[in-house]
């Protein structure tokens, strides 16, 4: 499964890193929102935290406001952690061909980072042009290095990694075992994307097809 290709950059050994610096979040949240070239790239994000109905600047100055709380200035170190997961074009089909499958188990990932006590971001894009090399989506998780609970530092050992990607393919495992939900009929999407419903429908008329084809093979 995809989430064994989960890479966490927490670049615990320089110092003068970008994740340290005073500005961090923002600027990897900002990133993680960042559509490259293609203007269907980005699906859509969640902050998991932070209100819901804000502007993207305000739900990150949202974010400084606990890191000072917390007196990040005086503390140092690390003030961000990002992750990234994807999935394979062949692995679409596990989610029934369905984005939005796709979509919620990143944010059920996203969701166990939050249920720590820490913010986080999480961007889900796609590449349709990629011929079959390359990740088919993939999201960007970033993580408010501070937990607004306790003031505790976000940090990861190696053994807690592994546990954190047998984690996420167990979410990613129940996600592909859901029925399909019909994208057209999806109201969860927060940007509407005309692109990815051409593509849910595409594969819908695929899947049509393939069944009529093999009602006349038998």
């Amino acid at each position: 499964m995809s989430a064994k290709g989960v890479l966490i950059n927490v670049a615990q050994n320089n110092n003068k890193s970008k994740y340290h610096n005073q500005d961090a979040f923002g600027n990897c949240a900002k990133y993680a929102c960042k559509v490259n070239g293609n203007p269907n790239e980005l699906v859509g994000y969640q902050f998991f935290g932070v209100p819901y109905n804000l502007p993207l600047e305000e739900q990150i100055e949202d974010v400084y406001q606990i890191q000072k709380l917390h007196d990040i200035e005086s503390r140092g170190g690390r003030r961000a952690a990002h992750m990234v997961d994807s999935i394979q074009e062949s692995e679409f089909g596990e989610y029934g061909n369905n984005p939005e499958l796709v979509m919620r188990s990143f944010e059920a990932m996203a969701r166990c980072i939050y249920d720590e006590g820490y913010q986080v971001l999480v961007a889900t894009h796609y590449n349709p042009g990629n011929d079959g090399q390359g990740a088919f989506m993939h999201a960007h998780l970033v993580i408010n290095n501070i937990n607004y609970r306790n003031g505790k530092k976000f940090h990861k050992t190696k053994a807690e990694i592994c546990e954190l990607e047998q984690k996420f393919n167990e979410i990613q495992g129940n996600y592909q075992q859901m029925s399909p939900v019909r994208f057209e009929n999806s109201d969860y999407f927060r940007h509407t994307n005309p692109q990815y419903q051409a593509l849910y429908m595409q594969t819908a008329k695929e899947q049509a097809a393939d069944t009529a084809r093999s009602q006349q093979n038998h």
